[in-house]
This record gives structure tokens, C-alpha cells and sequence, in this order.
């Protein structure tokens, strides 16, 4: 089990390397490039995960509303500040980050409360608006005691690029996809293996990753979208 772990991880730094990102366009790609010109961010639903772990030298509040996620993110050492609470509900004055981040998040909100949720993350963005959120429907069965785990909405390419976002493509082709099933969060293996459609899962999750080097140009064939609301006059 160690060895696998230790596998995992070197497997995770090569992958989020600067070589491997430029190469294949990934989600830290887009994140880190719309970044540049940031240097305090809002990060909504921030999770126990949250790519910042990998983007150093920003000023960073994470929220969330499940407090293993903030102790677990906290002992990472993620973001400045942590606060517990109902994203719908919380409130900052306008213009009070430059980048406000909802990373896999709206997905998990029934559709009008997403858009509520775009909106207010919009309000409090000085610069930007940076969410990721799976290509359409995708369900989710996660045996966990968080009921905000469920997906509850899906998001198309034209629906985003109605509500103003730029749209990129990531995960590499969605045709190599299917819904997520995991029964346990630590189990990362079986967690990034759970969407791959076929057969030996190991050989077609480098075929979906490595067909990210194109599918980024094509959104709309993408497993996930990267998009990016930005604030016309800050």
C-alpha cells in the first residue's frame, strides 16, 4: 500500500509539472494562466483538495460548508483563511477578490440556485469569475456522509457562454466517460478510475488524458469545461 501511495503521488507531480501542463493543457494550465494577474482569491466550495494546493504565493480564503473538508484542506495548508458556511449564503462587499473560484461546485446546486450563485461570485470578483464543472449531466453516486455531494444540475457549453463565459475544454474527450462511482473518497485509485468508460481503465484514462493535447479547442466533446466570466471594468 505504501508503495502504491508513493506511486500515486509522483504520478500526480509529473502530471501537474510545468512541462506535462503546457503539454497537455490541463486544469492547472488554465487555472495558474488565468491567475497571473491575481493576487487574492475567493474560493468558493473550496473543498478538501482544491488546486491551489499547487499555486503558492496568493492570498486565499477557502469556504465550505462540510468542516472535515476545511480540517482536511487546512492541514494541506491551502488557503490563508477558512470559513465555515453555506456558500449561497454568504455574503463579501463588491469587488472584494480578484478572482472568485467555483471549482466542481455548481454542479452540486439545483440550477437556479447555481445562477444565483454565478452572480453573487461575479458581484464579488474584482477581475474574474474562474468555475469547472462537468460537460452536461453527469451523476454522481458517492457513499460518503455529505449529502452536498450529489449532483443536482448540468451545464452545456452554450448555457455558459449565454451567462458570459469563456469556455475551454478539459478531461480530454467526454466519449471515453461515463458517471462517477466511488464508495470511498480515499481511495484515489478507484476515484480517478471510477469515470473511465472501457476496459483496461488504466490504458484508456492515459488515452482520455493525453487526448486533452486537442479536446481543449473542442468544449463542447470535452468531459469537463474550464470557464472564465471576466469583470469589463475593474
Amino acid at each position: 500500500m505504501k508503495l502504491l501511495d508513493s506511486c500515486i503521488k509522483k504520478a500526480v507531480s509529473v502530471y501537474y509539472s510545468s512541462l506535462l501542463r503546457f503539454i497537455l493543457h490541463n486544469q492547472l494550465y488554465f487555472l495558474i494562466k488565468e491567475l497571473k494577474d491575481c493576487r487574492s482569491v475567493l474560493d468558493l466550495g473550496c473543498g478538501w483538495n482544491s488546486p491551489l494546493l499547487y499555486k503558492r504565493g496568493i492570498f486565499s480564503v477557502g469556504i465550505d460548508y462540510y468542516f472535515p473538508y476545511l480540517i482536511e484542506s487546512r492541514n494541506k495548508n491551502i488557503h490563508r483563511y477558512y470559513i465555515q458556511a453555506d456558500i449561497r449564503k454568504v455574503e463579501f462587499k463588491k469587488a472584494s477578490f480578484d478572482a472568485v473560484l467555483l471549482l466542481n461546485v455548481i454542479e452540486h446546486l439545483e440550477k437556479e440556485e447555481g445562477i444565483r450563485l454565478l452572480d453573487k461570485a461575479y458581484y464579488i470578483a474584482r477581475r474574474k469569475v474562474i468555475l469547472i464543472t462537468p460537460n452536461g449531466y453527469l451523476r454522481q453516486i458517492y457513499i460518503e456522509n455529505n449529502p452536498l455531494q450529489a449532483h443536482r444540475s448540468g451545464w452545456s457549453t452554450e448555457e455558459l457562454k449565454r451567462l458570459g463565459f469563456k469556455v475551454i475544454g478539459l478531461g480530454g474527450f467526454k466519449f471515453f466517460r461515463k458517471d462517477f462511482h466511488c464508495e470511498d473518497r480515499n481511495d484515489y485509485v478507484e476515484r480517478i478510475l471510477s469515470t473511465i468508460r472501457f476496459d483496461p481503465r488504466f490504458f484508456w484514462l492515459l488515452v482520455a488524458e493525453i487526448s486533452q493535447i486537442i479536446s481543449w479547442h473542442f468544449p463542447e466533446f470535452s468531459f469537463e469545461l474550464f470557464c472564465v466570466r471576466y469583470k469589463i471594468n475593474h
